[in-house]
């Protein structure tokens, strides 16, 4: 018996995720435990800011991407490099649908 597949996952999340990249993506370098040696360049979605969060202090941003992305699941611990400015990942929150939420906070020592 085949398993059921969702059409939303299947075919309209990969295909609104290509369009939003392709509109709105932005480019990182990803740092898997917070190590520069191991930076692969990431692309996904950034939002400066996040309201409501419940962190503090510091400057904070939500980043979308792709869960299969990086080379392990994006963690807690890991770090973002965009733009010279290094931002650490201090909540990921995985989605159904393959991508992950990551709260960075802004390194104000890196």
């Amino acid at each position: 018996m085949a398993s059921y597949i969702n059409p939303f996952i299947s075919v309209y999340v990969p295909n609104l995720w290509a369009w939003e990249l392709s509109m709105f993506g932005r480019q990182v370098n990803y740092w898997p435990d917070h190590d520069d040696s191991l930076a692969q360049p990431v692309m996904g979605i950034w939002k400066e800011g996040a309201e409501g969060e419940g962190f503090s202090p510091g400057r904070y941003s939500i980043f979308w991407i792709a869960t299969d992305s990086t080379p392990a699941k994006p963690k807690r611990g890991d770090a973002v490099e965009s733009n010279g400015l290094i931002y650490d990942v201090v909540d990921v929150r995985a989605t159904a649908t393959g991508h992950s939420r990551l709260v960075l906070q802004e390194n104000l020592n890196g």
